[in-house]
């Protein structure tokens, strides 16, 4: 199961208020596998793609393509912002307050 945050779910509505392509929700792509995991990729997209499951959480639509679909089990997306630096994390153990200095091996993605 997919989760995003309050802080990334704000991160998103604000995004996809400010969108010029008039976007529908949230991508979540899955790129091979690493020592650290999954690979995962986000981006904002106006509609669903065939093989997408799609998930409505607390009013943002998500669209997990096939890949994320496989290898998202238990994921977290947040929003940080820290030390001059802000962007989308990842993990399936996604501490509150990730560390700018992230990621460790086996530990959240910056995206």
């Amino acid at each position: 199961m997919i989760t995003l945050t309050a802080t990334a779910l704000a991160a998103v509505r604000t995004a996809i208020a400010r969108s010029a392509d008039a976007a529908g929700g949230l991508r979540i792509m899955a790129s091979g596998v690493d020592r650290a995991g999954p690979r995962y990729f986000l981006r904002l997209e106006r509609e669903a793609s065939a093989g997408d499951m799609v998930v409505e959480q607390d009013g943002v639509t998500l669209f997990i393509d096939g890949a994320a679909q496989l290898l998202a089990k238990d994921l977290r997306i947040d929003f940080v912002a820290a030390s001059g630096r802000a962007g989308f994390v990842c993990g399936a153990d996604l501490p509150a307050g990730v560390p700018a200095d992230a990621p460790a091996p086996g530990g959240p993605r910056w995206h």
